[in-house]
């Protein structure tokens, strides 16, 4: 059972680095005009973007524990999950748009991904 946990925690520190990272990308254009330079100094120096790096570590630490505990052919399905709620989670936190086309692609994804690992 710990396999899946690291599995989803992988998903979940993925997710949450994604949706923080355009947060902050959104948030901080604005205030920062001019050179492309201050913006990404700006980016880079913001606790928000900084707690992105350290989800990168743990999801890279804890993508090692589960791959060690199963086969690769069954844990990488589960990372397409990210092409699903990662979209899903920015319709939801970051009011962005979510088109019949992503509903039916993420529908397909999800469907990809019961197939890959149905023999498990």
């Amino acid at each position: 059972m710990a396999k899946y946990f690291y599995i989803s925690a992988t998903l979940a520190l993925t997710i949450y680095a994604q949706i923080m990272l355009k947060w902050r990308a959104v948030t901080l254009a604005p205030s920062v005009p001019g050179r492309k330079i201050d913006y990404l100094i700006a980016m880079y120096t913001d606790p928000f973007v900084l707690s992105v790096f350290v989800c990168a570590l743990g999801a890279s630490v804890s993508w090692a524990l589960a791959i060690e505990r199963m086969p690769l052919t069954l844990a990488y399905p589960f990372m397409a999950l990210t092409f699903v709620l990662v979209p899903l989670g920015s319709v939801l936190l970051l009011r962005e748009s979510f088109s019949p086309m992503q509903i039916l692609g993420s529908a397909l994804i999800l469907v990809g991904i019961t197939l890959s690992v149905y023999k498990y």
